[in-house]
């Protein structure tokens, strides 16, 4: 399709994504496809079949790698047929490849400081070949400006309309969090403080919904529960807390990070007590919907005030919907990427 065709008539788009379970995958392209769709922009994506990262197993990493690689080259020589490509990182695992070959504009997104993996070549190597680039984050944009003239910030959107507070005002005594496994090292400098705090409120849970289980759950299991996640219940899972946590640590890679846990907690109407760093920080300050905290006593403290405080969580929930609904949502963030998809592809067709 020629890159030459007007920004009203349909756009036919390629999207690159690392697979089909893969959180950046499903937020930053998959639940917008409907909506640019009705923006005449027909999004084919092609995730990564066989995973975006070597497997565990050495052994099998030589078969992934001819596999991948050949069904990524298959995808890239595919480009020639459409407006635009938008890729979300490396084609190969923090490998440059086949991206040089990617015909049209490409757009790069990107939701995480992937710089920080083997000293960035890799993301160098993307940001100069891409036309444009979109970021989940103020941070992440400043990075990529030194690459790239053409820098949006996209935020991940939630789905708001799936994403929906509980019906019922019933009282869980749950205080929850949601993620990957990966993420239970934030739990490690504060997990004594909350569980302190939960023990000392009889008929309280802490909740974590993963995809294992925490290595802390045998310790304190007196009061820690565990769901396995899965895409069937994780609007549920979330719904049946009431309130959400979300620790990071201060670091440049935690600063990458979209808060992601953070806003699904919001739609759902929660409360929040999150590490104050990068965009969590910056959420905080859009209205009284939670908590910033840093040091133990801090987690502590916020936890026994919301526990203790039910008008303070109905209302600091109700505050973070209508922040996530004003700012985060896939019906307005839909509108920014269909723009800057369209702005992409003329700014292209104005060089031809």
């Amino acid at each position: 399709m020629s890159t030459s065709e007007t920004p009203s008539e349909r756009l036919s788009v390629l999207g690159l994504t690392q697979g089909n379970s893969v959180p950046s995958a499903r937020f930053r392209i998959r639940q917008h496809i409907p909506a640019l769709s009705s923006q005449n922009i027909e999004v084919i994506e092609k995730p990564a079949t066989f995973g975006a990262y070597p497997p565990a197993e050495r052994s099998t990493r030589p078969f992934w790698l001819c596999a991948t690689g050949a069904e990524r080259l298959m995808a890239v020589l595919s480009s020639s047929m459409f407006d635009a490509t938008i890729l979300q990182r490396e084609l190969i695992s923090t490998l440059s490849s086949f991206e040089k070959h990617i015909k049209g504009p490409l757009i790069l997104d990107v939701d995480d400081a992937i710089w920080m993996h083997r000293g960035g070549i890799a993301a160098r190597h993307l940001a100069r070949n891409a036309d444009v680039i979109c970021c989940g984050n103020d941070f992440i944009a400043e990075y990529f400006g030194q690459f790239c003239s053409s820098v949006h910030v996209i935020p991940t959107s939630v789905d708001t309309e799936r994403f929906l507070p509980k019906t019922n005002n019933k009282l869980n005594q749950v205080v929850g969090w949601s993620g990957t496994s990966g993420g239970y090292r934030f739990f490690f400098p504060i997990i004594d403080a909350v569980v302190g705090v939960i023990r000392n409120n009889p008929g309280w849970r802490l909740r974590f919904v993963s995809d294992a289980a925490p290595p802390f759950l045998d310790k304190y299991s007196d009061v820690i529960d565990f769901l396995k996640w899965t895409p069937q219940t994780e609007v549920s899972a979330i719904q049946g807390f009431d309130i959400g946590l979300m620790p990071t640590d201060d670091s440049d890679w935690s600063r990458g990070k979209c808060s992601y846990k953070m806003l699904l907690y919001m739609a759902c109407g929660l409360p929040v007590i999150v590490s104050k760093f990068g965009m969590n920080k910056t959420i905080l300050g859009q209205g009284e919907l939670g908590f910033g905290a840093i040091k133990p006593c801090e987690w502590a403290s916020h936890l026994q005030t919301l526990i203790d405080d039910n008008s303070a969580r109905v209302g600091m929930g109700a505050v973070g919907r209508n922040v996530c609904e004003q700012h985060y949502s896939s019906q307005s963030i839909s509108a920014q990427l269909g723009s800057v998809v369209r702005s992409a592809i003329t700014m292209n067709a104005s060089r031809l």
